[in-house]
């Protein structure tokens, strides 16, 4: 944290002080003072600078390890997770853990026909789908190649509804080679 490395600094900055205040009683050489005392500050001082950035760095990167590059949704792995996080939700007596399946049929047609650019594109707008038509509540993920899954606690009909608006809005992905989803 901020916070630490003030603490650290204050501290480097100290024992340089001493460092320096011996070095001259017993140097005669004030380069060699002021050479020594240089490195320390740049240890303790960068040392602290160089973690913190390092370790911003990473928790980026793990935030974006839990999501597909493509489509900005969750990961398989993710997926499990935020389901699991998503089943200790506090429910109403009719609601029950819903996961939909949605499998693209025939998506190596699309790729074949007109390309792995256009199949891209679509994986993308089945994604923005997905996205609208579920609540805030619900975890979406591409869970395999043309395969999505999402998971939320859902009514019975609320259920029965989102998977007729998937299946409707799914059917009108605009795609050079048209496609049908089997939820």
């Amino acid at each position: 944290t901020t916070r630490s490395i003030v603490v650290l600094m204050v501290i480097a900055t100290g024992t340089a002080g001493v460092l320096g205040v011996q070095l001259a009683q017993r140097a005669a050489d004030p380069a060699l003072v002021a050479s020594a005392v240089a490195v320390v500050c740049a240890a303790n001082i960068g040392l602290p600078f160089a973690v913190h950035a390092m370790a911003r760095s990473l928790r980026r990167e793990l935030s974006e390890v839990d999501r597909d590059a493509l489509t900005g949704l969750f990961n398989r792995r993710a997926f499990v997770r935020e389901v699991v996080g998503l089943t200790r939700t506090p429910t109403s007596p009719d609601a029950r853990l819903v996961v939909v399946m949605i499998d693209i049929d025939d998506f190596k047609r699309v790729n074949d026909t007109a390309g792995h650019a256009a199949g891209d594109q679509a994986l993308i707008a089945i994604a923005q789908i997905l996205r609208a038509q579920s609540s805030m509540t619900a975890v979406i993920a591409r869970y395999g190649g043309e395969e999505f899954a999402i998971a939320d606690i859902l009514s019975d009909d609320e259920a029965s509804e989102l998977a007729q608006k998937l299946c409707h809005r799914l059917a009108a992905v605009a795609s050079p080679s048209p496609f049908t989803a089997s939820i």
